[in-house]
C-alpha cells in the first residue's frame, strides 16, 4: 500500500511532525513501513511511504482509513474545507428498492447496479492522476481513474461497464444480474483477451446468466469501458470474504481489487463512497446535464444500520496488560474512547462502549477493544519485566515417552524425516475445508508412500541406504460409527544393505532375524514385553508370507513385515526392504496403565555360561523351545542369546539348527558345574520327548 504524504498534508495537518516521528508512531501501532521514496509527479515532490497494514484492519487500507487512524494517535483534528459549491445530492431522485436475493446473490451481502448515460470525459483532473501515480496505479485518463481513485479513497471497488455493449450482448434493455457459480471447465475471456478455466468455486457476476466478471476481480473483454463509450453501468458489491478467497485461488489471479475483498468491506461506507464516485463524473464529465440519469440501488435486507456495544472491563484490563494504576487506565482509556469517537458510559469498574460504523468490521469482542488501547498507549510505557512463574513446567508423560522411542531409533542407526500431514485428495480421509491448494486438499492415513519415495529417490542417487523412521498423525475412519479417528504412529523402513549392529561389530547384510531383533531391542529399553503372531490378512505393503503382527499382551500395537514383491518391482527400492509401522497412541495408554516395576540388586557371585546347539525340525516354533528351557533353569536361568542359526543341510532338509548361550547366575552363592549338569540334563531330556529335539552341549 502506497501512500502519499502530501495527499494526506491536504486531510491533516502534518507540517509540525517530522517523518521519523511518524514512521516511527505508525511502526509502533502495527504498521510496517518497507521502503520511503522521494518522488516528483507533475514537477511536485512528495515523499512516497510503502506501508503494511495488519490483516485485522482493513478499515486501514484506505485514505480515509488511514487518516483517521492518524488523527486518533496524534490528536489531529481533520481540516474544515471551505465548500465552493454545494454539492448535488445524488441520492434524493434515485430509484431505491429492497429485495431478497435469495439464489440469484449467493454468497453476497450487498449489490448495487446503475445506469450513467451521455458520459463524456476526455481528461481526468490532474490531481486525481497525481494521487494516482502516487499509489503506483499509472492512470488511463479515463473514467476507470475515477473508480480507482474512489477504491483508493474509501476502500470500495467500483466495477464499470459499457451499458450499449451490456444490452447487446443480452438482448435486453434492462438485463437481469446475478450472482453465481461457475460451471467446471467453463471458460472466461478477460480484458487483455486471456483465457482462463473455471472451477466450480469460481463467483461470477452475471447478467441473463453471462459472466460479466469473476466476482472481484477481471472483468470480461465483451462488455469493457473503452474511449467510444457514452453509456455506463456501474456496479458495486460485497461477496462473503471466505467465498471470494476461495474464488481468488481457483483461477490463481490478484488484481488491485482483491486485497480489499479478502480483508473485507466495510458495507456502511458504500454509500458515501458511491456518491463519492458519481460527484466525481460530474465533475469530470463535459456535457454537464447530470439530472436526468437513471439511478437505481439495490440493497441487501439485512443491509441495516447496527448499534454495536462492547463492555470493557478493568480487571481484564489489568490482568491482560499487566497495568496495576488504575487512575491512569481511567485517565488513558477516557482520553482513547473520546480522541477515537467511540461513545460510552463509564461505571466505577467498566465501560460500555458503542462501536463507530466505521470500526464495525474489526471490532468484534472486549479483547479487540483492549489491543486498541495498547496501541494507544503505546508499547514503549510497558513494563519490560517478565512475569513471575509460579509453577515450573515439565515434560508430560506423553512427551517423554516420545522422546525415548525417538533416541531408541536413533541409537540404533536410524534417520529421523518429518513429512506433512496433508496431501492430494485421497478416499475414504478427512478433507481440509479451504485447503492451501489442491495438494493439500487431505490428510494422510498413511505415511509409507512417503517414506518409500525418500528410499528410492535415495537410491535413484546413489546416496547411503540409511533406515529411517517418523512419529506423526494419521487419520482413518472407524468403521463401526463412522467417524474419523487421529492417532499417532510410527513409521521405519530399512533395507538389506550393509548395516552395522553396533559400533565395535562389522558391517553385515541386514537380515528377517536381525530386524526382528532391533524392534524387540527398542521395546526393551522401554520396559514392554511383546510377541509376534502370524498376520493372516493381506496388505498392499507387506510381502503376504513375511509379515507379523506385533501384541503386548492381546492389544495389537503394530505390524512388522517385508515389503510386498509387486511394490519393489515397480519402485527402485531394494528386494529385501522391511517396514515397520506401531500404534504410538495405544503404546503411551499401555505405558500410562503399567503396572510399577520393582528393582532388585544385582547378584554378586559369578555367572555360568553353557553353549547348546539344537537340531530342530522345522515345524516346531522357537517360542515353544524358550519356554521349555526357561522352566528347567527356574530361578537359576539369567538370560538366553541366540548367536547362530543355519538353515540348509545336506542330507537333511526338515531341521534347522540353532545355536545358544544359556547364562546361569545364582543371588546366594557360587554356582557349580554339577548343579548346572543336572539343568542341562533335564532340559535335553523335555526337549527330546516332547519336540524330538536333539541337543549338543
Amino acid at each position: 500500500m502506497y501512500i502519499s504524504i502530501n495527499w494526506l498534508k491536504i486531510i491533516l495537518n502534518l507540517n509540525d511532525i517530522k517523518l521519523n516521528f511518524l514512521k516511527e508512531k505508525l511502526t509502533l501501532c502495527g504498521f510496517e513501513i518497507e521502503t520511503t521514496q522521494i518522488s516528483k509527479i507533475f514537477n511536485k515532490s512528495d515523499i512516497i511511504l510503502d506501508l503494511t497494514t495488519t490483516t485485522n484492519r482493513p478499515d486501514t487500507l484506505s485514505i480515509i482509513g488511514l487518516t483517521e487512524e492518524i488523527k486518533n494517535l496524534f490528536y489531529f483534528r481533520i481540516k474544515n474545507f471551505q465548500k465552493k459549491n454545494q454539492k448535488f445530492n445524488y441520492f434524493t431522485k434515485s430509484n431505491q428498492k429492497k429485495i431478497n436475493f435469495t439464489n440469484k446473490f449467493s454468497s453476497t451481502s450487498l449489490f448495487i447496479t446503475s445506469e450513467f448515460k451521455n458520459i463524456n470525459i476526455k481528461t481526468i483532473q490532474p490531481w486525481i492522476k497525481r494521487r494516482l501515480l502516487s499509489s503506483n496505479i499509472i492512470p488511463q485518463n479515463n473514467i476507470n481513474d475515477l473508480a480507482r481513485y474512489v477504491m483508493l479513497e474509501w476502500g470500495q471497488p467500483i466495477y464499470l461497464y459499457d451499458s450499449d455493449k451490456l444490452k447487446n450482448l443480452t438482448n435486453q434493455n434492462k438485463p437481469q444480474f446475478a450472482v453465481r457459480f461457475a460451471e467446471f471447465g467453463e471458460l472466461f475471456v478477460d480484458l487483455n483477451l486471456n483465457q482462463h478455466v473455471l472451477t466450480k468455486k469460481t463467483l461470477l457476476v452475471t447478467a441473463n446468466n453471462i459472466p460479466l466478471c469473476i466476482a472481484g476481480s477481471l472483468i470480461s473483454n465483451q462488455c469493457i469501458i473503452d474511449n467510444n463509450t457514452q453509456n455506463i453501468l456501474i456496479q458495486v458489491s460485497i461477496f462473503d470474504s471466505n467465498v471470494f478467497r476461495n474464488s481468488e485461488k481457483s483461477i490463481g489471479v490478484r488484481t488491485e481489487a482483491s486485497i480489499f475483498f479478502e480483508r473485507g468491506i466495510n458495507p456502511f461506507l458504500v454509500k458515501g463512497a458511491y456518491h463519492r464516485f458519481l460527484h466525481l463524473i460530474s465533475l469530470s464529465n463535459n456535457n454537464k446535464n447530470l439530472d436526468n440519469f437513471n439511478l437505481d440501488f439495490i440493497y441487501h435486507t439485512s443491509f441495516i444500520s447496527i448499534n454495536k456495544q462492547i463492555n470493557l472491563s478493568l480487571d481484564n484490563i489489568k490482568k491482560i496488560l499487566g497495568i496495576n494504576n488504575s487512575k491512569l487506565i481511567i485517565k488513558t482509556i477516557n482520553n482513547f474512547l473520546t480522541q477515537s469517537d467511540f461513545k460510552f458510559f463509564y461505571n466505577k469498574t467498566s465501560w460500555s462502549v458503542f462501536i463507530p460504523f466505521t470500526r464495525i468490521t474489526d471490532l468484534e469482542e472486549e479483547i479487540d477493544l483492549i489491543e486498541e488501547f495498547s496501541r494507544f498507549y503505546e508499547f514503549n510505557n510497558f513494563s519490560s519485566l517478565l512475569p513471575v512463574s509460579k509453577k515450573f513446567g515439565k515434560l508430560s508423560r506423553y512427551e517423554i515417552l516420545k522422546r525415548e522411542f525417538r533416541e531408541n531409533f536413533i541409537k540404533l542407526g536410524f534417520s529421523e524425516v518429518y513429512n506433512y500431514s496433508i496431501t492430494l485428495e485421497q478416499f475414504n480421509v478427512p478433507t481440509i475445508i479451504n485447503p492451501l491448494a489442491n495438494d493439500y486438499a487431505t490428510l494422510r492415513n498413511n505415511f509409507f508412500p512417503q517414506l518409500l519415495k525418500i528410499f528410492e529417490k535415495n537410491i535413484s542417487n546413489k546416496n547411503k541406504i540409511s533406515p529411517i523412521f517418523e512419529i506423526n498423525r494419521s487419520f482413518k475412519k472407524n468403521t463401526l460409527n463412522n467417524h474419523f479417528e487421529e492417532t499417532e504412529k510410527i513409521y521405519a523402513i530399512f533395507s538389506n544393505k550393509n548395516y552395522k549392529i553396533s559400533w565395535l561389530s562389522k558391517e553385515t547384510t541386514m537380515n528377517w532375524f536381525q530386524v526382528k531383533y532391533l524392534i524387540e531391542t527398542i521395546f526393551n529399553n522401554l520396559e514392554l514385553k511383546i510377541n509376534f503372531t502370524k498376520k493372516s490378512l493381506p496388505s498392499y505393503y507387506y510381502h503376504r508370507n513375511n509379515c507379523l503382527n506385533i501384541f503386548y499382551q492381546n492389544d495389537q500395537i503394530g505390524i512388522f513385515g517385508e515389503i510386498n514383491p509387486k511394490l519393489s518391482k515397480t519402485t527402485k527400492l531394494l528386494k529385501n526392504c522391511f517396514l515397520v509401522e506401531l500404534d504410538f497412541t495405544k503404546i503411551l495408554t499401555i505405558k500410562i496403565n503399567q503396572n510399577p516395576i520393582y528393582y532388585q540388586s544385582y547378584s554378586y557371585y559369578p555367572c555360568l555360561s553353557v553353549d547348546l546347539s539344537l537340531l530342530i525340525p522345522i515345524e516346531i516354533n522357537f517360542q515353544q523351545i524358550l519356554l521349555v528351557i526357561r522352566e528347567c533353569g527356574k530361578d537359576l536361568l539369567e538370560s538366553i542369546e541366540l548367536f547362530d542359526v543355519y538353515e540348509k543341510f545336506d542330507s537333511i532338509d526338515r531341521d534347522y539348527s540353532l545355536g545358544l548361550e544359556l547364562i546361569f547366575r545364582s543371588k546366594n552363592k557360587t554356582l557349580v558345574k554339577s548343579e548346572i549338569e543336572l539343568i542341562l540334563s533335564d532340559i535335553e531330556k523335555k526337549l527330546k520327548q516332547n519336540f524330538a529335539i536333539n541337543i549338543r552341549i
